[in-house]
């Protein structure tokens, strides 16, 4: 098992994120997934916002290739989810 700076485990660790993760949900009125561009988890996290935040909070995905209407599906607010995706770096991206 490893081990928190504080000599934890990792179970301990994890619990302490998704409190973290549930009370940024339950204050935000946006919240945005920006994680690695993997299904399973951009579900997971999209569950847990749409279990935590306010009825009117928005949910939105930086995907850059995944369906954000497969991610609203397993929410209670589909109409309330959105693509937003980053371009990095701004300064360099030609956009014409």
């Amino acid at each position: 098992m490893g081990s928190g700076s504080g000599g934890e485990g990792w179970g301990a660790r994890e619990d302490r994120n998704f409190v973290v993760v549930e009370n940024a949900c339950r204050e935000a009125d946006f919240l945005i997934e920006a994680v690695p561009e993997e299904m399973e988890l951009k579900l997971e996290l999209f569950t847990l916002f749409d279990k935590f935040a306010k009825p009117k909070a928005v949910l939105a995905s930086n995907t850059s290739s995944l369906s954000v209407a497969d991610m609203a599906e397993m929410t209670y607010r589909p109409e309330l989810c959105v693509g937003m995706h980053f371009f990095n770096p701004v300064p360099k991206m030609r956009l014409d």
